[in-house]
């Protein structure tokens, strides 16, 4: 049941993700009127993969491009809009999207693109963080299977040496009560 809503988070959410966080983007593109916005809409539904910075792979280059060609108030818009709008869409929706489907931190996300590109190529975007997931949850099963065991073991050995130490102290007691009391009977025979 947990593997399987780690799956769906993983392998419709992060692309679900990437497509509204590219939507939003493509929005600016052409309200600034950036040339060949749909290419950057790719480029940055592409990047928006990886959690809060892959959203400026997209923007960046644009704003560097817009300069280049001499619209600088166009590219400060497209740097703003990038920075405030679309950043703050990337941390809205991935949370939101994410943390709903299967309470997935975005930290699994992330590391799970860094070690899954190498690994997988282009599909360690998506298998990447599922495959950081599904060894998370084998984590708790032996946790859950073996720890939990073994803490038990240890808490039955404490308990058995601290029951132990109360009869030795029982014992100590009695014979110090034993021997006030015939302490005492010995003033009461004299």
């Amino acid at each position: 049941m947990e593997a399987t809503k780690k799956v769906k988070a993983n392998a419709i959410g992060i692309p679900l993700v990437a497509l509204i966080q590219g939507v939003v983007a493509l929005i600016g593109y052409l309200i600034f009127g950036v040339p060949d916005p749909f290419f950057w809409f790719a480029v940055t539904a592409i990047g928006s993969v990886i959690p809060f910075v892959g959203t400026a792979i997209g923007f960046i280059p644009v704003t560097v491009i817009l300069l280049s060609q001499g619209m600088t108030l166009e590219a400060i818009g497209v740097l703003a809009y990038g920075f405030i709008v679309v950043g703050s869409s990337d941390n809205l929706v991935r949370l939101y999207v994410l943390k709903r489907m299967a309470n997935e931190h975005p930290l699994i996300t992330l590391i799970g693109v860094i070690v899954g590109i190498p690994v997988f190529g282009f599909l360690g975007l998506v298998f990447g963080p599922l495959m950081i997931s599904l060894f998370l949850i084998i984590v708790v099963i032996y946790k859950k299977e073996y720890a939990d065991d073994e803490n038990q073991t240890e808490y039955q050995a404490e308990t058995s040496l601290e029951e132990k130490q109360r009869v030795k102290i029982d014992e100590k007691q009695n014979d110090n009560e034993d021997e006030i009391k015939d302490k005492t009977d010995e003033k009461d025979k004299a």
